[in-house]
């Protein structure tokens, strides 16, 4: 050390300065405090041993001689106390990694800790120095770390450091009594919890009950036996542990309670003010619970209204109920199924499709509750996709289909279909051009209307609906049919059962060629897409009429033509055989005359 001194004194002021009083007064704490669990590893003499009275720099430098390594631990031991401190604020949650730093902090000042017992800290509060010492010392050969106040403002200040695990006071004290110092602790919540121990000089009942009343946990009289005073600490840490428990418990399970209440109130109002329709129900085909999204989509007043009048889901609600049978027995096999289409009938009768992503709840012993699931809306998209396959289905038989009467009833079929209306009807342009007259007709096979046998007469422009239709020149759709001024009364008798109708014109060029008409027994209004997609059919069919009378006519002028040509060719073998003839008579009369 004095070889070090000498050729590098800029090592020891180094040493000196950089262990700041902050960082000097933590280790001469932790040496004091566990000086009776400490083992020199240095031979005697090699170093300055190292205690909470000596000169921690000099200590240093006499245990590392080379100046890198000595600056190296001193920046080591500066990281570990910044930990050590931090740490030790809750020692309960870092006790392990608190003795790991402790081992480390001890092995860079010589020493080797063994046997530590790491039963907490106690603040001791005694004036009275050899009982402090005394007392001090048999509590930390116990494992305990110790802090002395002599009085009690000396505990407020050092609570501002270091918060212990209990309080071990003196009732006697200079500047205030213990039980008034107890009653002063437990009216500051982040201490008040901490178990407080009474060292009383006489042994009486009073001082017993007056501890007990400003707080206390225990009381024991002088003279202290340190094994008795040893298990008392233990069984009120215990109790206080127990406690803490106890309120933390408390506490989990009033938070366990408020966040299920919480979460059933967040899925109530998920339930009941969701966007789609929500439903819980038996297996058997009940509702136990809807949304008011459910109630609106199959149209019912409320959400009770629902469960009260639907008691059978599949023949109430399933247009099919055999895709009912399949959905449960689906759910029976896999216990949740997504995107189940169905088509469902609201309360006034109409059709959606819908789309169902259910799932089975089952309690905790694994037996079946009832459903869960949600649905949705899809007519839309189905009716999309059904105006596709209509489209194509179209254009495919205008495509192949030779003739207008050939393909004239699969396009009602097909348009009927799409509309799900129950009755439809093709009307031509008649050769005079002045009428119109129904050629063919497509009724549901749902709507038990018989199929007449025979067809109405026909109607000139602003006769009858189809005169409307044709004299309009557009498509025309009517929601009272019975109430329209132009229709006759051989309509009202074949129309009786009809409500609302549509008509679209069949326009070739710029003439009116046909009227393609449907009817249905409610008003129902055709959307913008529909009817947009009708009319381009509509002019696709004209056309197809248009290009078929064209074919028509040219085939019967090509047979006016064959058989005027046939007629030509007729005539002229005639008329050559005729020639030949007169030729004949005319060399027979020549040969007459020469001979006479």
């Amino acid at each position: 050390m004095d070889f070090l001194a000498r050729s590098h004194p800029e090592i020891i002021n180094s040493v000196s300065r950089l262990l700041d009083v902050s960082t000097t007064y933590y280790l001469r704490k932790l040496l004091r405090q566990h000086r009776h669990h400490l083992k020199s590893i240095v031979a005697s003499g090699a170093s300055i041993p190292a205690d909470d009275l000596s000169d921690l720099g000099a200590v240093l430098t006499s245990l590392y001689l080379e100046p890198e390594e000595l600056m190296d631990v001193v920046d080591q031991l500066d990281r570990l106390v910044a930990a050590h401190e931090a740490m030790s604020a809750q020692p309960a949650q870092f006790q392990a990694e608190l003795v790991q730093l402790e081992e480390k902090i001890f092995w860079f000042l010589g020493y080797k800790s063994y046997a530590v017992g790491r039963q907490g800290s106690i603040m001791l509060v005694e004036s009275e120095p050899v009982s402090a010492k005394r007392l001090s010392d048999a509590l930390t050969e116990k494992g305990y770390e110790v802090t002395v106040a002599r009085a009690a403002d000396q505990v407020l200040k050092q609570l501002r450091l270091n918060v212990p695990n209990i309080f071990l006071m003196a009732v006697k004290l200079p500047d205030m009594s213990g039980f008034k110092l107890c009653q002063q602790l437990k009216a500051v919540p982040e201490v008040a919890q901490i178990p407080v121990l009474l060292l009383g000089e006489v042994n009486c009942i009073q001082e017993k009950v007056q501890a007990f009343e400003s707080g206390a946990v225990d009381y024991l009289s002088k003279p202290i036996q340190v094994e008795e005073l040893a298990l008392r600490i233990t069984a009120s840490r215990q109790r206080q542990d127990l406690q803490n428990q106890l309120v933390e418990q408390n506490k989990a399970l009033q938070l366990e309670v408020h966040e299920c209440a919480s979460m059933k109130e967040r899925h109530r109002n998920i339930f009941e003010n969701a966007v789609i329709g929500m439903f819980q129900s038996t297996a058997a085909g009940r509702y136990l619970r809807v949304n008011s999204a459910l109630a609106l989509l199959y149209g019912y007043k409320s959400p009770q209204a629902l469960i009260k009048e639907v008691s059978a889901i599949d023949r109430q609600i399933y247009v099919e109920a055999d895709r009912r049978n399949e959905f449960t027995i689906y759910m029976r096999h896999f216990q949740t199924v997504t995107a189940f289409e169905a088509q469902v009938r609201r309360r006034d009768g109409s059709v959606l499709w819908v789309s169902e992503s259910v799932r089975s709840v089952f309690d905790e012993s694994g037996t079946f509750l009832f459903y869960e699931g949600s649905v949705q809306d899809i007519t839309d998209r189905k009716r999309m996709e059904h105006l596709l396959q209509t489209q194509s289905r179209i254009t495919e038989i205008l495509t192949l289909t030779p003739t207008v009467m050939q393909a004239s009833p699969l396009i009602l079929t097909a348009v009927g279909e799409l509309l799900g209306w129950h009755r439809g009807e093709l009307w031509l342009l008649h050769q005079s051009r002045q009428v119109m007259h129904e050629v063919d007709r497509w009724i549901a096979p749902m709507s038990r209307t018989p199929v007449p046998t025979v067809f109405p007469p026909p109607l000139a422009k602003d006769q009858g609906f189809p005169g409307l239709v044709w004299s309009h020149g557009e498509p025309l759709w009517v929601a009272h049919l019975q109430q329209i001024p132009q229709i006759t009364s051989d309509e009202q008798i074949r129309y009786r059962d009809v409500q609302s109708a549509v008509g679209f014109p069949l326009i070739a060029g710029y003439q009116t060629v046909g009227l393609i008409l449907f009817f249905s027994r409610t008003p129902d209004e055709l959307d913008e897409n529909l009817m947009g997609m009708l009319t381009t059919l509509s002019r696709q069919f004209a056309q197809f009429i248009d290009r078929r009378y064209i074919d028509t006519a040219l085939k019967q002028s090509e047979k006016r033509l064959q058989a005027a040509t046939q007629e030509l060719s007729t005539t002229l073998a005639e008329l050559q055989t005729l020639q030949i003839e007169v030729l004949k008579a005319d060399l027979d009369a020549l040969t007459v005359d020469r001979d006479s």
